[in-house]
C-alpha cells in the first residue's frame, strides 16, 4: 500500500499547490503543477492496473470501474485524459496553454486536438473545463482504490499477522557498514532495548497510522468551488 500512498501524496500535493495559484500566476508553475497532477493520477491508475495479482485480474477491470464512476462519457474521458497525459510526458504538450480567470484563480480549458503517438485525434469530452475533468478522474480512481482495498480487507487496522511480520522486521533490522559511528551507537542502544513486545507496539503504531494516512489521502479532492462564478 505504500506505493499507492506515494502516488496519492504526489497527486494531493499538486492539488494543494494548484489551489494556491492565484493571479498573477507564474506560467511555468501553472504548467508544472497541472502536468504533475495528471501524471500522478495516471501513475495511481497504472499501478493498480498492473497489480492484477492483488486486485481483480479480469481484463481492463480497473479501467471499466473508472468508466462507471465517470458516467455517460466515461470511455471518452478516460481515453482522452490518458492520451493527454502521454502528450504531456512524451511530447512536451503544454496543458496550461488556454484558460480563463475566475475569482483570481485560473480555470484551464479542455485542450482540443489531442492526438496519440500516430497522430490520430482522440475524441474530446463535452466538458470544456479541464479542472472539472481532472476532479472527476481523480475522484473516480480514488473511489475505485477505496472500494478494492476495502474488499480485500486491506484497510482494517490492527491486523495482527501483518503487525507481527512488521515487528519481526524491526527486530531483525541491521545497519550498513558506512553508517557514522555516532548513529550506529544510537541504533545499537535502541535495538538492545527492543524486545518483542516493544517491537510489536512500534509496528502496530506505524501500521495503523499508515492506514489512517492512506484513507485520508483517498478522501482528498480538488476544490472547484471557485468555478461557481464561471460565466
Amino acid at each position: 500500500m505504500s506505493e499507492i500512498n506515494w502516488y496519492l501524496t504526489k497527486t494531493n500535493n499538486a492539488i494543494d499547490k494548484i489551489s494556491k495559484l492565484t493571479i498573477p500566476v507564474n506560467g511555468d508553475e501553472l504548467r508544472f503543477q497541472y502536468s504533475s497532477l495528471i501524471e500522478s493520477i495516471f501513475s495511481t491508475i497504472d499501478y493498480v492496473t498492473d497489480k492484477n495479482e492483488i486486485f481483480c485480474s479480469a481484463k481492463n477491470y480497473i479501467d471499466k470501474e473508472i468508466v462507471k464512476k465517470l458516467g455517460s462519457e466515461g470511455e471518452i474521458i478516460l481515453a482522452y485524459m490518458r492520451e493527454l497525459r502521454n502528450a504531456v510526458i512524451h511530447r512536451g504538450f503544454d496543458i496550461s496553454v488556454r484558460g480563463d480567470v475566475v475569482q483570481d484563480r485560473i480555470a484551464l480549458y479542455t485542450p482540443t486536438g489531442v492526438t496519440d503517438r500516430n497522430g490520430k485525434q482522440k475524441a474530446t469530452p463535452s466538458e470544456t473545463c479541464l479542472d472539472v475533468l481532472l476532479y472527476n478522474l481523480d475522484k473516480a480512481i480514488k473511489e475505485v482504490v477505496l472500494d478494492e482495498l476495502t474488499k480485500l480487507g486491506a484497510l482494517t487496522k490492527g491486523d495482527s499477522q501483518k503487525i507481527a511480520r512488521l515487528g519481526q522486521a524491526f527486530s531483525a533490522i541491521s545497519l550498513p557498514d558506512n553508517v557514522p559511528n555516532h548513529v550506529r551507537t544510537m541504533f545499537e542502544e535502541w535495538h538492545k532495548n527492543l524486545d518483542g513486545q516493544t517491537a510489536n507496539q512500534f509496528a502496530s503504531s506505524i501500521y495503523n497510522n499508515s492506514i489512517d494516512n492512506l484513507i485520508e489521502n483517498l478522501s482528498v479532492t480538488m476544490d472547484l468551488s471557485f468555478l461557481k462564478q464561471r460565466p
